[in-house]
């Protein structure tokens, strides 16, 4: 009779980062910066700044409130509906 098994994988604090933001954005209501925060110390701005940058700009993802990647405590990130057509390409940039 075969046993059961437990499978746990360990990740490291970037790749938990990097699964935050990537599992965050698959969801409606996207990714909060104050959540990011409380959760790592550390704003998402700070640590993928240029991504959240480039990806606003390229139309891909909405920074709430306002619409432009701020540095507030309260920004909601989001997919945009183009966003989700190419989420892949969007993804990506976080890993």
């Amino acid at each position: 009779m075969a046993g059961l098994y437990e499978n746990i994988e360990l990740i490291d604090r970037e790749g938990a980062m990097s699964e935050y933001m990537i599992l965050g954005l698959r969801l409606t209501e996207g990714v909060s910066s104050k959540e990011f925060e409380e959760r790592f110390g550390e704003k998402p701005e700070d640590i993928y700044g240029d991504e959240l940058k480039k990806l606003t700009a390229r139309g891909l993802l909405t920074a709430e409130p306002g619409g432009k990647c701020r540095c507030d405590s309260d920004t909601r990130y989001k997919l945009t509906r183009l966003g989700f057509d190419l989420a892949n390409a969007v993804f990506v940039e976080f890993i």
